[in-house]
């Protein structure tokens, strides 16, 4: 189905998940209201496919220098420095390579980011198998889900797609408000192959 939205590979929808360690995730299952903390114990442990830096909270042109959020000029590691600028501005600087980290702190956009991964296993089988995250820049309110499938991976790519733009149809014209919950106005494809080392959330 070509119109498929991510969530529609999630037969189970839990907010608040009480039994975390008794019952870890189980496939088809996305989590709600879920600690960022919990989401860093998973993500080194996949292979991220695809990763969208949201407009929901924090404008592009909004200076977000206030993070300590250092970064290294192209080639020059080691010599590091605090990020003065906007997060668009450090968006198209890591982005072009202009900037480097050593490890990405997936918060220092001051907003919310969303990752497509794959989950590698020794299972042979005609399965595709996923996890999703979605870091919500309150910490305590991201979601994280399993599924496996046997829809192409570039459907499953798609379908993150397509629902991210279709929640930017429905807040098509909105003006955002800083540090306020707009809906995701927009997004930005952040390339993976600029999530450097160690990743957290």
């Amino acid at each position: 189905m070509e119109n498929k939205i991510i969530w529609d590979y999630f037969g189970v929808d839990i907010e608040f998940p009480q039994e975390i360690a008794h019952n870890t995730l189980p496939y088809g299952t996305v989590w709600c209201y879920i600690a960022s903390t919990f989401l860093d114990g998973f993500i080194n442990h996949v292979k991220p496919i695809s990763c969208y830096v949201l407009d929901r909270y924090t404008p592009g042109d909004q200076i977000i220098d206030d993070k300590e959020v250092r970064v290294w000029d192209k080639n020059k590691a080691g010599e590091m420095h605090k990020w003065k600028g906007t997060k668009k501005g450090l968006i198209d600087a890591l982005i072009s390579g202009e900037k480097e980290t050593c490890h990405t702190d997936l918060d220092c956009f001051d907003d919310d980011v969303v990752i497509l991964a794959e989950i590698e296993t020794k299972k042979k089988d005609s399965f595709g198998r996923y996890m999703f995250f979605w870091f919500d820049c309150d910490v305590s309110d991201c979601r994280i889900g399993k599924f496996e499938t046997s829809d192409s991976k570039g459907m499953v790519v798609k379908s993150v797609v397509n629902w991210l733009e279709g929640c930017k149809k429905e807040n098509k014209n909105k003006i955002m408000l800083s540090d306020h919950d707009n809906g995701i106005v927009n997004y930005t494809e952040f390339p993976v192959s600029r999530l450097d080392g160690h990743l957290s959330f």
